[in-house]
């Protein structure tokens, strides 16, 4: 049997397959993809794949996403000065979690910052033991 592939590979197939096509094209071309996920029975992946497209998409277009999560409801100049941190063309999503004591998290890509007044603390912790 053969493996399935990861919506993220879906998604990159999809972005190659449509990138710079005319309208008349891009028709044909979609509902071509989607005989093919229908042939690989993943149509129940495609809310996974669409994420993953429009993630592909906006790095092939140099825009930086980040995901800040915090103590408290932050300003949106607070919010725009931590994403003009990770460059111009970075969009933000913000999140409140009222179970952090204090500071932020903050997701770029596969990393994480954690600002969290929590880890702050447990790093002092294990510093003084």
């Amino acid at each position: 049997m053969a493996r399935k592939l990861l919506p993220k590979q879906y998604a990159k197939i999809l972005f190659e397959l449509t990138e710079g096509v005319s309208k008349k094209e891009l028709d044909a071309r979609i509902e071509l993809y989607f005989k093919f996920l229908r042939t690989e029975q993943v149509l129940s992946k495609l809310p996974y794949i669409i994420d993953e497209f429009i993630r592909y998409a906006k790095t092939k277009a140099g825009i930086n996403t980040i995901s800040i999560e915090s103590a408290r409801k932050m300003s949106a100049d607070e919010a725009k000065a931590i994403a003009n941190f990770f460059g111009k063309n970075t969009e933000h999503k913000v999140s409140t979690n009222k179970s952090m004591i204090g500071g932020v998290k903050i997701k770029h890509n596969n990393t994480i910052i954690d600002a969290s007044l929590r880890s702050q603390l447990e790093a002092l912790k294990t510093r003084m033991s």
